[in-house]
């Protein structure tokens, strides 16, 4: 694995994981989504959503080693990126319905991350 995949959109919306890492501990608790992982290398899926009706989420993201990218692929793959960096400070992200895949992309990396659920009004017209 090397830099080019972080730009590979086909790879990032594949569904097949592969990984090296440490510590990978990802896990979905009361809306939120949560991630801790040490010296990670290679591409996995965190978590799914299904979303009935627009919701805005907030991520929170800090990366303390190597290079890592946060997506969300719908379910006709297309990519939506999430964190180019995976250094975020309660960042708005919103989703419209659907179902989404939310994975991880890293080098090298170590990082935490958290993606919290908050509803919001559809959106009107």
């Amino acid at each position: 694995m090397d830099e080019s995949w972080f730009a590979d959109e086909k790879k990032l919306a594949g569904v097949v994981n592969f990984k090296r890492a440490l510590v990978f501990i990802a896990f979905r608790r009361k809306g939120r989504l949560t991630a801790s992982v040490k010296s990670f290398t290679g591409l996995a899926t965190l978590g799914h959503l299904n979303i009935k009706e627009r919701q805005r989420h907030h991520l929170s993201a800090a990366a303390e080693d190597g290079r890592v990218k946060l997506v969300a692929v719908t379910k006709d793959r297309e990519v939506i990126v999430l964190s180019e960096t995976g250094n975020e400070s309660g960042k708005v992200v919103y989703f419209d319905p659907g179902w989404y895949r939310i994975r991880a992309i890293g080098l090298k990396a170590s990082f935490h991350m958290t993606l919290g659920l908050q509803d919001i009004e559809p959106k009107k017209g």
